[in-house]
């Protein structure tokens, strides 16, 4: 990836409101990111990148899997939820958030320019 193209990416993400929060540089070359963004009901989604590129975050729309998600979030079961900070009253709610997050997630990565 060229200098251009990571700045057009990461130019692209933030006018999506996916913003650059870290970044591994070597040989003075940015490499790997790390980008915050939210789901629609709020929360705070942290994404790893090997780059910014379209190819990486198609990688991670295809591996993002919302029952892990979820389950971190609901292990106590739906009446211990709200100790761990779930805004949600109903796990399905949880699910259709993540559902609507990746779906919004995928139209941002359809128009990356690299």
């Amino acid at each position: 990836m060229t200098q251009e193209e990571y700045k057009a990416n990461i130019a692209y993400l933030e006018e999506n409101d996916i913003m650059l929060i870290a970044e591994g540089i070597w040989d003075e070359q940015p490499q790997s990111v790390e980008l915050e963004t939210y789901t629609n009901d709020g929360e705070d989604m942290i994404i790893d990148l090997e780059e910014p590129s379209k190819a990486e975050l198609q990688k991670y729309i295809d591996d993002f899997d919302e029952n892990e998600n979820v389950l971190m979030w609901w292990r106590d079961g739906e009446d211990a939820a709200h100790e761990h900070g779930v805004p949600f009253t109903d796990i399905r709610d949880h699910y259709n958030d993540y559902e609507e997050y990746i779906s919004q997630l995928q139209e941002v990565c359809d128009g990356m320019p690299y």
